[in-house]
C-alpha cells in the first residue's frame, strides 16, 4: 500500500497549490505566467474563466486546459476547474528524478475542503507508475487517495508499479 500511497501523493501538483510540499520548493516563488485565447476577469462575481488553449506554468509546473475557471472568495481561491479533452498536468517533484504528469476531461480543486478531484478517464503517472480511474480523489490533509471505477465494468481501476532497482542492483 505503501507504493501506491507514495505514487499518488503527487495528485496535488495538478494545480499548484502554494505550500504544497510535494513540489518543488521553489515553484512557489516563481512568477504565474497563463496564456489563452480568451479572458474574463469578473471582479465583483470573483470569477475568472480562461478560454481556448490555456496554459498555466509557474516553476516546474505546467497545467493546459481547453477552459479553466478560478473562483474566489475574499480575495484568496475557493475552486478551481480546469476541462479539456483532456485537460493536464506537469511538475517535478522535490526530490525526484521524473516528472508527475497526470490527465482528466476535468480537474477541480476545493481549497475549503483541500481536495483535488480528476474526473473523466482520470490519470496521473510518475517514473511508469501509472493510476487510471474513472475519478481520482486526494485529500491534501488527510494524505488519502481513492480511486474510482466508471459505470462501465471496462472503467475500474488500474493500477501499474514499475519494479524498483534493490540496492545491491546499483
Amino acid at each position: 500500500m505503501n507504493r501506491i500511497h507514495e505514487c499518488s501523493v503527487f495528485i496535488i501538483l495538478a494545480l499548484a497549490l502554494p505550500g504544497s510540499a510535494s513540489a518543488l520548493s521553489t515553484d512557489r516563488d516563481q512568477p504565474i505566467n497563463l496564456e489563452a485565447d480568451e479572458a474574463e476577469l469578473d471582479q465583483t462575481e470573483g470569477v475568472s474563466t480562461y478560454v481556448g488553449n490555456v496554459v498555466v506554468t509557474q516553476g516546474s509546473m505546467k497545467v493546459e486546459s481547453d477552459r479553466m475557471v478560478v473562483h474566489l472568495e475574499d480575495g484568496e481561491i475557493d475552486r478551481i476547474e480546469a476541462t479539456g479533452a483532456p485537460a493536464r498536468f506537469r511538475q517535478r517533484p522535490d526530490g525526484k528524478d521524473a516528472d508527475v504528469l497526470g490527465g482528466a476531461s476535468k480537474m477541480d480543486y476545493l481549497a475549503g475542503q483541500s481536495m483535488v478531484i480528476l474526473t473523466g478517464d482520470a490519470w496521473v503517472e510518475q517514473a511508469g507508475d501509472i493510476i487510471r480511474g474513472a475519478r481520482i480523489e486526494y485529500s491534501l490533509t488527510e494524505d488519502l487517495v481513492k480511486a474510482k471505477k466508471g459505470s462501465r465494468e471496462s472503467d475500474r481501476v488500474r493500477i501499474t508499479l514499475q519494479p524498483r532497482k534493490s540496492d545491491k542492483d546499483n
